[in-house]
Protein backbone atom coordinates (compact mmCIF):
# COMPACT_ATOMS: atom_id res chain seq x y z
CA UNK A 1 0.00 0.00 0.00
CA UNK A 2 1.43 3.68 -1.18
CA UNK A 3 2.45 5.95 1.42
CA UNK A 4 0.14 8.60 2.33
CA UNK A 5 0.92 11.89 3.58
CA UNK A 6 -2.65 14.11 5.63
CA UNK A 7 -2.40 18.05 5.77
CA UNK A 8 -5.38 19.95 7.47
CA UNK A 9 -5.86 23.43 6.75
CA UNK A 10 -8.77 25.27 8.40
CA UNK A 11 -11.26 24.21 5.62
CA UNK A 12 -10.35 21.46 3.83
CA UNK A 13 -8.01 18.09 4.06
CA UNK A 14 -5.36 17.29 1.47
CA UNK A 15 -3.84 14.01 1.27
CA UNK A 16 -1.50 13.07 -1.24
CA UNK A 17 1.24 9.97 -2.07
CA UNK A 18 4.03 10.63 -0.73
CA UNK A 19 6.01 9.29 -3.87
CA UNK A 20 3.93 11.90 -5.93
CA UNK A 21 5.43 14.60 -4.16
CA UNK A 22 8.42 16.25 -6.06
CA UNK A 23 9.30 19.10 -3.65
CA UNK A 24 7.67 21.71 -1.39
CA UNK A 25 8.78 25.47 -2.26
CA UNK A 26 7.74 28.33 -0.02
CA UNK A 27 5.52 30.76 -1.91
CA UNK A 28 5.12 33.81 0.17
CA UNK A 29 2.53 35.05 2.71
CA UNK A 30 2.53 31.65 4.47
CA UNK A 31 1.47 29.62 1.35
CA UNK A 32 3.55 26.92 0.35
CA UNK A 33 3.31 25.21 -3.32
CA UNK A 34 3.39 21.52 -3.00
CA UNK A 35 5.09 20.39 -6.46
CA UNK A 36 3.29 16.97 -7.31
CA UNK A 37 4.28 14.67 -10.67
CA UNK A 38 1.20 15.64 -11.99
CA UNK A 39 -0.21 18.44 -10.60
CA UNK A 40 0.54 21.02 -8.33
CA UNK A 41 -1.32 22.51 -4.99
CA UNK A 42 -1.38 25.72 -3.25
CA UNK A 43 -1.55 25.36 0.66
CA UNK A 44 -1.45 27.52 3.56
CA UNK A 45 1.14 26.85 6.24
CA UNK A 46 4.96 27.18 7.14
CA UNK A 47 7.37 24.94 5.22
CA UNK A 48 8.48 24.06 8.92
CA UNK A 49 5.51 22.47 9.65
CA UNK A 50 5.81 20.87 6.46
CA UNK A 51 9.15 19.48 7.27
CA UNK A 52 8.23 18.47 10.64
CA UNK A 53 5.29 16.35 8.85
CA UNK A 54 7.38 14.78 6.47
CA UNK A 55 10.41 13.72 7.93
CA UNK A 56 9.58 10.14 8.53
CA UNK A 57 9.34 9.97 5.02
CA UNK A 58 13.15 11.21 4.91
CA UNK A 59 12.32 14.45 3.24
CA UNK A 60 15.19 16.69 3.45
CA UNK A 61 15.36 20.99 2.95
CA UNK A 62 18.88 22.05 1.01
CA UNK A 63 17.66 26.07 1.35
CA UNK A 64 14.83 27.29 3.72
CA UNK A 65 12.51 27.91 0.82
CA UNK A 66 12.33 24.32 -0.25
CA UNK A 67 11.69 20.60 0.64
CA UNK A 68 12.78 17.59 -1.50
CA UNK A 69 11.83 14.52 -2.06
CA UNK A 70 15.07 11.69 -2.12
CA UNK A 71 13.23 9.49 -4.02
CA UNK A 72 13.19 12.28 -6.68
CA UNK A 73 16.77 13.28 -6.81
CA UNK A 74 18.53 12.59 -10.23
CA UNK A 75 21.94 14.32 -9.66
CA UNK A 76 23.65 16.26 -6.80
CA UNK A 77 25.67 19.55 -8.31
CA UNK A 78 27.91 21.70 -6.26
CA UNK A 79 25.24 24.11 -6.04
CA UNK A 80 22.02 22.35 -7.07
CA UNK A 81 19.99 19.52 -6.81
CA UNK A 82 18.30 18.31 -10.02
CA UNK A 83 15.20 16.07 -9.86
CA UNK A 84 13.22 13.62 -11.68
CA UNK A 85 11.49 16.41 -13.70
CA UNK A 86 14.66 18.44 -14.30
CA UNK A 87 13.85 21.32 -11.70
CA UNK A 88 16.96 22.89 -10.05
CA UNK A 89 16.52 23.56 -6.27
CA UNK A 90 19.57 25.41 -4.78
CA UNK A 91 21.44 23.88 -2.10
CA UNK A 92 22.16 26.65 0.83
CA UNK A 93 26.13 27.35 1.10
CA UNK A 94 25.75 26.76 4.84
CA UNK A 95 24.14 23.45 4.32
CA UNK A 96 26.03 21.85 1.52
CA UNK A 97 28.03 19.26 3.98
CA UNK A 98 24.38 18.02 5.91
CA UNK A 99 22.58 17.63 2.64
CA UNK A 100 25.36 15.59 1.32
CA UNK A 101 25.41 13.65 3.90
CA UNK A 102 21.44 13.17 4.33
CA UNK A 103 21.47 12.30 0.94
CA UNK A 104 24.08 9.54 0.93
CA UNK A 105 22.75 8.19 4.16
CA UNK A 106 19.22 7.96 2.63
CA UNK A 107 20.76 6.45 -0.56
CA UNK A 108 22.65 3.71 1.85
CA UNK A 109 19.56 2.75 3.73
CA UNK A 110 17.61 2.52 0.67
CA UNK A 111 20.31 0.16 -1.40
CA UNK A 112 20.95 -1.90 2.01
CA UNK A 113 17.32 -2.56 2.53
CA UNK A 114 17.10 -3.20 -1.47
CA UNK A 115 19.74 -5.91 -1.64
CA UNK A 116 18.24 -8.31 0.83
Amino acid sequence: MPERCAYAERRACLIVRVQDILYLEYAGNRKVQIHLKQDEKTVYGSITKFLQLLEPFHFISPHKSYIINPRQIQSVCQLDIILTNQDRIPIAQKRQKQIVAQISDYLHQHLKGNLR
